[in-house]
Parts: structure tokens; C-alpha cells; sequence
């Protein structure tokens, strides 16, 4: 095998690792959050990411110290420029575990898949950017699924499902500002979660505090449950290594992988909701309409997977032009003349090696959803 065949090889498994990597878990953490809320009935879900929040922070920096990660000391500038990010991360994860509370997993699923609904209106009226008709056709697929679906379920809960729609527009800006700032800032995925952190934590103590969940958590039962206790210190590590792993999917992969694996991992949480954790009182309603939201996801993502390769294809198609004028041009110019188109040419190389290292989305402009 060839270094550069052994380079190919490694890049590969170096992006499917880490898609693999969000997809189990970004499962583990939903089950493991349903868990703490439901079967022990620890409710106080600003606490828990609060909790989440000061565990990464306190990791890092450990890991830091032990040479096992490297990111640069916060900058105030990198700050103002982040804080969106982790307001909408906050807002999102914090409504989320809401709703997770109040609804069963199948349904949560559900409902989270219209954040691509949120962010294909978000692009039309704010980025001026219109989507294919077949790919309206598959988000209003998700969106008629998720509709039979509530009128189907046997559980409805108003309050659950306005949390829901509230966090998927959440994750819809939150995941525009990930993958802008990556790109435009040229932080890693750990610098990236250490500001998120940091910047969340003033707003969920005076949360935790303004609400008085603190003294409720005090009072809390079963914190002398050791099985509690696994579960709930589990669920904070799953918290911390989500919001990583969906950094570094994005990062290394694109926001495009990301959507891919969002869905199919909702397509197994949805599968493992119906058995798990008190499962579904199912009716045929409620499965038609969970057949057809996930009908609808895998066709967006079969859409966006083909609209990315048509990308890549042109662009491999114009770079195969410019290199075939690049060698006419050669042929035909004087030596001196030949030599500065080279070096322009090696120049180029290098520029677009430079770029694509902080590349995020193969989509300028789009933004593709979990």
C-alpha cells in the first residue's frame, strides 16, 4: 500500500469514526436522560445542565493538564463572537430535556425532526436561499408525519410538545452557528466546547437559583441510591461527549454527515422507544405517522447525500479544467512565463489545502439539521 493509499485510508476511518461516534451517543444520551428524569424522577433539568456544563469545563482543563487535548486559552473576543452559540445550546438542550420528560421516546424523536422544517423556512426568508422542490416535498413528508403522529398519541401533552417545537428551532440556529463559527474562527472541536461551557454557566446558576431548583435538588430523595448515583454521573459524561462529538462530526466530517446521522439515529431511537424505558401505547395512527416522519427523513438525507456528491463532482470537474488550462498554458508560454504558472499553481495548492483544513459544510450558505 502506497502513503498515499495508507492517507486515504486513514482519512476515511478517521470521518467515520466520528459519525459513528455522535450517532451512539447522541442514543445513549437521550435513554440515559430519560432515565434520570422518569424512572427517578429527577426533574430539576436546569441543574442537570448546569452539572453537564461544569463537568466539561472541569474535564478539559484536566485533560489539558494531562497533554491529552490542547486548546488555547479563552479569549474575550472569541467570547462575544461565541455567546450565541451557547445561548442557543442552552436554550436548546435545556427545553429539550423538558420535553424528554413529558413525552415518550418515540414521539420525542418525532417532533425533533422538524428542526429541518425550522431551518429550511430560516433559509428561504433570511438567507435568500430556496431549496429543491423534491426537498420540500420530503421536510413537508416529516412535518405530515409528525402530525399524525400527535393525533394519534394516546399521551398527548400540550406543554411537552410546544418544549419540543421550541427546542427545534433551537437546534436549527444553534447548529448554523456551529458550523460558522468552526469555519470562521479556527477553534477545535475542544476549544469549541470549552466556550460553550464557560459562557453557559452564568445564565444557568442564575437560572438554577432564580427558580429555587437548587434547594429542590437538595431535598431530592434518592441521592443515596447508588444506582441513581451511576446513572446520574453517566448522563453527565454523555452530555459532555454529546455536544463533542456533534463539534467534532461537524468539524471533521460536514454539517451534512451530521443531519445523515441525526436521522439515522432517530430512526433507531424510535425503534428502541417502542420497548424501552415504558415504551408506547402504539395506535395505528400514532405508527402510520411514525412511518411516515421517518419515511420522510431518510428521504431528505438520501436527497441531501446526492446533492452533496453532484458538489463535489463539479467542483472536481472545474479543478480538472483549470489544471488542463494550467498545462496548455505551459506548453505554450516562453520558460520564464512557464515557471510563474507553476508556482501560481502550487500556490493555489496550497491556499486550498489552507481553507478546507477549517472547511465545515460542503454547502456554502445551507445549513443541514439532526
Amino acid at each position: 500500500m502506497t502513503s498515499f493509499n495508507a492517507q486515504m485510508v486513514l482519512s476515511h476511518s478517521k470521518h467515520i469514526l466520528a459519525a459513528s461516534f455522535y450517532a451512539v451517543v447522541s442514543i445513549s444520551t437521550m435513554f440515559f436522560n430519560k432515565a434520570v428524569l422518569t424512572v427517578y424522577e429527577f426533574k430539576y433539568t436546569n441543574f442537570i445542565l448546569l452539572a453537564q456544563h461544569l463537568f466539561t469545563v472541569l474535564a478539559l482543563f484536566a485533560l489539558r493538564k494531562a497533554g491529552l487535548v490542547h486548546f488555547p486559552n479563552p479569549e474575550l473576543s472569541k467570547c462575544k463572537q461565541l455567546l450565541p452559540v451557547a445561548i442557543l445550546y442552552s436554550l436548546n438542550v435545556g427545553v429539550a430535556l423538558t420535553a424528554l420528560s413529558h413525552l415518550n421516546i418515540p414521539m420525542y424523536g418525532v417532533l425533533k425532526r422538524l428542526s429541518t422544517f425550522f431551518v429550511l423556512i430560516g433559509e428561504t426568508v433570511f438567507l435568500k436561499k430556496h431549496s429543491t422542490w423534491e426537498l420540500k416535498q420530503a421536510v413537508l413528508l416529516i412535518v405530515a408525519g409528525a402530525v399524525i403522529a400527535g393525533a394519534g398519541d394516546l399521551t398527548f401533552d400540550l406543554f411537552a410538545y410546544v418544549m419540543a417545537l421550541i427546542s427545534c428551532f433551537a437546534q436549527a440556529a444553534y447548529l448554523i452557528f456551529v458550523a460558522k463559527s468552526g469555519a470562521e474562527t479556527g477553534i477545535n472541536s475542544f476549544g469549541l466546547l470549552l466556550y460553550n461551557s464557560l459562557l453557559a454557566i452564568p445564565f444557568m446558576v442564575v437560572i438554577v437559583l432564580g427558580t429555587g431548583e437548587l434547594t429542590d435538588v437538595r431535598m431530592y430523595p434518592q441521592w443515596s441510591n447508588t444506582e441513581f448515583q451511576v446513572c446520574f454521573w453517566i448522563n453527565l459524561v454523555l452530555g459532555s461527549l454529546l455536544n463533542y462529538s456533534m463539534f467534532l462530526c461537524t468539524v471533521i466530517n460536514s454539517a451534512l454527515t451530521t443531519t445523515i446521522m441525526g436521522h439515522v439515529k432517530n430512526l433507531f431511537s424510535v425503534f428502541l422507544g417502542l420497548f424501552l424505558l415504558g415504551g408506547i401505547k402504539l395506535t395505528f395512527i400514532n405508527a402510520l405517522g411514525l412511518l411516515v416522519n421517518s419515511s420522510g427523513g431518510i428521504w431528505y438525507s438520501v436527497i441531501k447525500y446526492r446533492e452533496s456528491k453532484q458538489k463535489h463532482r463539479n467542483a472536481m470537474q472545474h479543478d480538472a479544467m483549470e489544471k488542463g488550462k494550467l498545462h496548455d498554458n505551459a506548453d505554450t508560454a516562453p520558460d520564464g512565463e512557464m515557471k510563474d504558472s507553476h508556482l501560481s499553481s502550487s500556490n493555489n495548492h496550497s491556499n486550498t489545502e489552507h481553507s478546507e483544513h477549517f472547511l465545515v459544510s460542503p454547502d456554502k450558505g445551507r445549513v443541514s439539521v439532526t
